[in-house]
């Protein structure tokens, strides 16, 4: 009778193991609750690479619709003129349900935040992004070898490869020339000869005597201002051009007999902020 009771008592106790142990694998194994917009981003951008020109992010952002958007940011400096355009493609329903399945099945949401190669921190930080109605998990890496994110970073990356190439190369391209061009603020004479370079600039600002912005040169080459000002007379100006990154900007102007390093914008502005704005943008030709 007791040898039967205890029996029964495990095989009670052997069922609710198996039941728990159940309940625990489906709850594990159960599908996250996509976003309704946006479900998953992945992005790459270069580790501790010294070349500013390429230091930017690129992203792939998919949504439920089949939508997929790549854009850059993250520039440590943007070259282009105008905000980096967007790519826009469309891939197919199928697709759509064979990502949200990688992501399930390689529970690409519970993997440790950095899956990244510790022994190499220079090359390709990798990242993907899961939005869910209950809040974002997000995985990287420099240079990762984890099976289970290369297999969903892959699959989403093969489908937009070609327009991933084709957009990139247009950044690179921009950012190339831009690059290039990324000469600063020059002064040349009325010969097209570059007098002052940015180097030679001290500093830039508003005098509210003269009622015009000026451009102090520093002491070495205040004796060269000097020196190409001796000769004009007393009612004649000097006049000069300035360029910043090989773009004309404004005429300058020079005093006879400039010792003290000054050159003046000889353009009037509408209002103030306006003229700060045209400081502001010229001490960025300075950096």
């Amino acid at each position: 009778m007791i040898k039967n009771a205890c029996k029964k008592s495990m095989f009670i106790i052997l069922v609710l193991m198996i039941c728990i142990c159940s309940v625990s694998c489906k709850k594990k194994k159960r599908a996250p609750e996509f976003a309704d917009d946006l479900f998953v981003t992945l992005s790459y951008e270069p580790a501790n690479n010294d070349d500013i020109a390429k230091a930017y992010r690129v992203n792939m952002e998919v949504y439920q619709d089949g939508t997929v958007r790549i854009y850059a940011n993250g520039f440590v400096k943007w070259y282009g003129k105008d905000v980096p355009g967007i790519e826009t493609f469309k891939i197919s329903e199928d697709d759509v349900k064979k990502i949200k399945k990688l992501i399930v099945d390689e529970d690409l949401y519970h993997l440790q935040r950095d899956i990244g190669n510790k022994n190499n921190m220079e090359g390709i930080k990798k990242t993907l992004t899961v939005y869910t109605k209950d809040g974002e998990y997000f995985v990287y890496g420099i240079n990762p070898s984890n099976r289970s994110f290369n297999k969903v970073y892959d699959f989403i990356y093969e489908l937009g490869v070609e327009k991933n190439a084709t957009y990139t190369a247009q950044i690179d391209e921009i950012q190339r020339k831009g690059f290039e061009n990324d000469v600063g603020l020059y002064i040349k004479d009325n010969f097209g000869n570059v007098v002052f370079a940015k180097e030679d600039i001290n500093d830039i600002y508003f005098d509210p005597e003269k009622e015009m912005i000026v451009i102090e040169l520093n002491d070495e080459k205040a004796k060269d201002l000097e020196d190409m000002t001796y000769y004009i007379g007393s009612d004649n100006l000097l006049s000069m051009s300035l360029y910043n990154d090989n773009e004309f900007v404004i005429m300058l102007v020079a005093f006879e007999n400039t010792s003290d390093g000054k050159i003046y914008v000889s353009g009037g502005f509408e209002t103030e902020e306006e003229m700060n704005k045209f400081i502001e943008n010229l001490k960025e030709g300075l950096e």
